[in-house]
C-alpha cells in the first residue's frame, strides 16, 4: 500500500512549509548564517528521497558529474557511458529543480521505491532556458544485505522519465507520475520530528479541515494575534493545495537555534474553480523541551499571476 513516510533524518534537514496567501506571518529574522545546499556548498546525502534529489542537483551545479553519475543504480537513459553522461551537461550553466510533495513510497519483498514528480529549469551557457518535467523512481533495500547487520539507508535512482514541458504543466500535476500527490488522505498524519513531516502533517490537517491541529503547528499565530476562527476562515474557500519544493534549500543556526529556510511554490484551487499561484519562503524552527518538535515561525509569500511566476519567487533571500 502506498505510504507517505517520514522524509528526512535529524542531522541536516531540508524543510518545506507553505501557507495560502491569506495568512501573513511574521517577517523572517535577518543576520543569520545561511548555507544554500544546492549550489554553494557540497551536499551529498542519500538517506531520504528528497535528500537524494537535492544531492543530484547539487552535483550538477558544482560540475561534479561523476558524483551525479554514481547516484544512478542503473545506466541513465539515453547514454551508454560516463563520458557521454558528462558531455550532456556541457552547455548547462545552472539547474534549478522542484519536487512535488508529499512523496509516495511503496514497500515490499525487501525493497522500497519512491516516486518523485520533478521539474528542472535549465539555464544554458548561451542564455537559453529549457524546462523539463518527469518522474524519478528511487530505490533502496529495507533488509540487510550480505554481512551487514542493518539495511543500507541510502537511496539510488532506479529510473527517470523526463520530457520537455512548461512550468504550468508541472504545477497542474499533468500525468507526470502514475499517482497524484495529495495531502487529502483518508487518515490523519501528525508528525513533527522533522520539517518535512511538519509540512505534510500541516496540509494534511488543512485538507481534512482539522484546523485546531493545523493551527497548533505554528509556534505563534501565523498573523500576529490571529485567533483560531480567523485562521480557519482563511481556508474556507480552499478545495485543494499542491506544494512544490525548490531544492535550493538552507539550514542555519540563528542565535544557537536550529532553523530551516524553505523556498516553495504553490498552486491553490478554490471551490469556485479559480486557481491561485503563490511563491516565497517559509521558516521552521526546532523546539527543544520535554517533547522536541519542529514548528513554523515565519513566512514571506506573495501572490503571482502565473505558474512561472510562482517558481521565480520561490526563493529565500
Amino acid at each position: 500500500m502506498p505510504t507517505f513516510r517520514r522524509l528526512l533524518p535529524a542531522i541536516v534537514l531540508i524543510a518545506v512549509t507553505l501557507i495560502i496567501g491569506l495568512l501573513l506571518p511574521h517577517a523572517a529574522e535577518a543576520g543569520a548564517d545561511i548555507t544554500a545546499l544546492q549550489t554553494t556548498a557540497y551536499f551529498d546525502n542519500r538517506t531520504e528521497p528528497v535528500y537524494l534529489m537535492a544531492s543530484l542537483v547539487n552535483a550538477i551545479n558544482t560540475r561534479d558529474y561523476l558524483r551525479a553519475w554514481n547516484y544512478w543504480e542503473t545506466t541513465p537513459p539515453g547514454v551508454s557511458s560516463y563520458d557521454q553522461f558528462a558531455a550532456g551537461y556541457a552547455d548547462t550553466q545552472e539547474v534549478s529543480a522542484f519536487v512535488q510533495l508529499p512523496i509516495q513510497q511503496d514497500a515490499g519483498a525487501g525493497h522500497v521505491y519512491a516516486t518523485v514528480p520533478t521539474l528542472f529549469n535549465v539555464r544554458h551557457t548561451d542564455g537559453r532556458r529549457s524546462t523539463f518535467v518527469g518522474c524519478y523512481t528511487l530505490h533502496k533495500t529495507n533488509v540487510p544485505v550480505g554481512d551487514n547487520p542493518l539495511p543500507d539507508p541510502n537511496w539510488s535512482i532506479r529510473e527517470g522519465r523526463m520530457r520537455r514541458s512548461t512550468p504550468d504543466a508541472f504545477l497542474r500535476g499533468e500525468a507526470i507520475c502514475d499517482y497524484t500527490p495529495t495531502f487529502a488522505t483518508d487518515f490523519p498524519i501528525d508528525q513533527t520530528g522533522d520539517p518535512v513531516d511538519l509540512l505534510v502533517s500541516y496540509f494534511n490537517a488543512v485538507m481534512r479541515r482539522e484546523y485546531v491541529r493545523a493551527y497548533n503547528y505554528w509556534l505563534r499565530p501565523p498573523r500576529l494575534g490571529q485567533l483560531l476562527n480567523d485562521f480557519a476562515l482563511g481556508y474556507a474557500d480552499t478545495q485543494n493545495v499542491t506544494v512544490f519544493l525548490n531544492l535550493n534549500i538552507a539550514q542555519f543556526s540563528n542565535g544557537g537555534t536550529l532553523q530551516t529556510n524553505l523556498p516553495i511554490a504553490m498552486r491553490s484551487t478554490l471551490f469556485s474553480g479559480a486557481v491561485q499561484y503563490f511563491g516565497g519562503c517559509y521558516q521552521a524552527q526546532y523546539q527543544v523541551g520535554t517533547q522536541p518538535r519542529w514548528a513554523f515561525i515565519n513566512a514571506s509569500v506573495q501572490s503571482v499571476s502565473t505558474a512561472q511566476g510562482s517558481l521565480d519567487v520561490a526563493r529565500c533571500n
